[in-house]
């Protein structure tokens, strides 16, 4: 591929943001708002997507391309990556974005398509053994998982337009017994997945508020990200199209009404407390 110098000033703007949260704290309807912002590409692996409820929230439904996959795979992701980027060449507003939904779902979906690859393989030789059991994962098919997911993910990272994805939390522990909490993947590629991301939000629902938050600073045991600096401390609403308004500076905390719930909480609002599963949680029925 030939070399291409493109000036910063000339350069579109798109940003790329990962939420990660318990089911029902709102990352479903944050990722799904960037459509407010022009037609997207919402990969809907967990069918989570609802007419009626986005409607509620003011997201124009009209914008979202939905994508159910069944026996959703590694070949087929990548078609859906050539398809985009093939749209974008024709036409650079043919996208405004990609949605993951959720990237913890498609990396399950990975990993269980690199078991299965292994077990028709060794059924194939008559072998019976743990690599021919359907419920045993190798080290190999966490490796190959990891590859795929890697490739995919940067690829889709690289689009000229938006890229949201959404994750469920997972807590880890480190060698020197630190433990960290982040979004639900191998430990092999949770700190690239933070890298390749812009923004990364941790997104709480308060009951005694009713509060939609979301966080983008490391806080306590909770990892986050603002590669712009633009962004609040805790936003009310961390929805796709108001992160954008920040960034863009449409949008100033002090001049923002929705931030008025907070009653001036700041940093020191308290946290959640840790997640205690070690492992990647189960599918969540809403965002």
């Amino acid at each position: 591929m030939p070399v291409q110098l493109v000036k910063v000033a000339d350069a579109r703007d798109t940003t790329t943001v990962l939420y990660y949260g318990d089911g029902g704290s709102g990352k479903t309807s944050s990722l799904a708002s960037m459509a407010n912002l022009g037609r997207v590409l919402y990969v809907d692996a967990e069918a989570g997507i609802k007419r009626k409820p986005l409607e509620g929230l003011g997201v124009d439904v009209d914008n979202v391309e939905m994508l159910r996959i069944q026996g959703l795979d590694f070949p087929t992701l990548e078609e859906v990556f050539e398809m985009v980027k093939a749209d974008l060449d024709d036409d650079a507003d043919a996208w405004t974005g990609v949605v993951w939904d959720s990237g913890t779902e498609i990396y399950q979906a990975l990993l269980q398509e690199s078991v299965t690859t292994r077990v028709k393989r060794f059924a194939a030789r008559g072998e019976s053994n743990a690599k021919s059991d359907p419920f045993f994962i190798d080290r190999d098919d966490w490796g190959r998982a990891n590859g795929e997911f890697r490739q995919l993910i940067r690829r889709f990272r690289d689009l000229p337009c938006h890229f949201g994805t959404a994750f469920l939390p997972r807590r880890d522990q480190d060698d020197n017994g630190k433990v960290h909490v982040g979004p639900s993947i191998s430990p092999g590629l949770q700190a690239d997945l933070i890298g390749w991301h812009d923004i990364v939000c941790h997104t709480t629902y308060d009951d005694e508020s009713g509060l939609y938050m979301g966080r983008f600073k490391p806080h306590g045991v909770y990892q986050g990200k603002d590669r712009y600096s633009a962004l609040p401390n805790v936003m009310v609403d961390p929805t796709f199209e108001r992160i954008i308004g920040y960034i863009s500076g449409e949008l100033v905390e002090d001049n923002d009404p929705r931030q008025d719930a907070l009653n001036g909480a700041d940093d020191d609002t308290p946290s959640p407390t840790p997640i205690r599963a070690a492992k990647p949680a189960a599918k969540a029925s809403r965002g």
